[in-house]
């Protein structure tokens, strides 16, 4: 029913939570609410947080491993927990211990992807009853991408990007992640994007073609972020790391979401692995292999 599944021991349940890269993002037009329209192809990937539940009375306290994120209101797992306590009221509360290995601020849906752990997790803990729309109602209250997490997998993303079409697995092919030491704001990015007129025929090819099976790999050639235009002139970092992967033998480079973070998609795990060995040694780089993941 739902993308990620706790194993549980002694009462405690344990889930991963992992990251995501945009394979395709369009901004079609800026919306009247504030947000922008898009269309993106959403990809989880098998790099993961780790989140515990454990029964506790009824207050939810929250442990965080990295000092640099708070566990106080702000965390956006206080926040899950918090709602989903507000709209069911369980008997319980629960002590969650957040494990983080997504880098921050990355573009990778860290927060988002531990927020939408956190509604499932909880909802197994305290043996709620609710339905994957009720979940992701819930979702879209804390975030455009945490719809997709309640997902995972492949999936297309309309509206804020909260509207989720599941799309059946793609090859799971060996990518390569590069994350200068720097962070970027989403809203910044999106304050100085500038909407081009509409690309209603591009978003119909992509979706007809990613409902072929035998057809996904040509996506390599489709493969494209429209916010790489504002992060790439703004940060030449950003850039260099793009250049670097090709160069070491990506195929396509691509930013995820609103970055920092780019990803070099490779034809084999040899070639990535190679490109791996010449640039895990980069300084101030947080160099990452990982694979696509399928829930199914």
């Amino acid at each position: 029913m739902y993308n990620l599944k706790g194993s549980i021991q002694d009462g405690v349940i344990r889930i991963k939570a992992r990251a995501k890269i945009n394979l395709y993002l369009r901004v079609i037009c800026k919306r009247s609410d504030g947000y922008h329209e898009l269309v993106t192809l959403f990809q989880e990937i098998d790099l993961a947080d780790t989140l515990t539940f454990a029964p506790a009375p009824k207050e939810i306290i929250l442990s965080v491993n990295c000092p640099s994120l708070p566990d106080n209101e702000d965390n956006l797992v206080l926040k899950a927990a918090r709602l989903l306590q507000t709209y069911t009221h369980p008997p319980l509360g629960a002590a969650i211990t957040l494990e983080k290995k997504i880098p921050l601020a990355a573009g990778l849906g860290g927060g988002s992807s531990d927020a939408a752990a956190t509604l499932i997790g909880l909802t197994q803990l305290w043996q709620l009853t609710l339905s994957q729309s009720e979940l992701g109602n819930l979702a879209a209250q804390l975030g455009a991408d945490v719809p997709f997490f309640i997902h995972g997998g492949t999936a297309l993303g309309r509206g804020r990007g909260d509207e989720i079409e599941p799309i059946s697995p793609l090859p799971p092919e060996p990518i390569l992640l590069l994350k200068p030491k720097l962070r970027i704001s989403s809203a910044w990015v999106y304050k100085n994007y500038r909407v081009h007129l509409t690309k209603s025929a591009q978003t119909i090819n992509i979706t007809n073609l990613i409902k072929d099976y035998k057809q996904k790999r040509a996506l390599k050639t489709l493969l494209r972020n429209d916010l790489e235009e504002v992060v790439l002139s703004r940060f030449p970092e950003v850039e260099r790391l793009k250049s670097l992967l090709l160069e070491k033998g990506a195929q396509i480079a691509l930013l995820s979401g609103s970055g920092p973070t780019v990803f070099g998609l490779f034809e084999g795990a040899e070639s990535r692995d190679q490109a791996y060995q010449a640039l895990e040694g980069e300084k101030n780089i947080y160099c990452r292999k990982a694979h696509f993941y399928s829930c199914s």
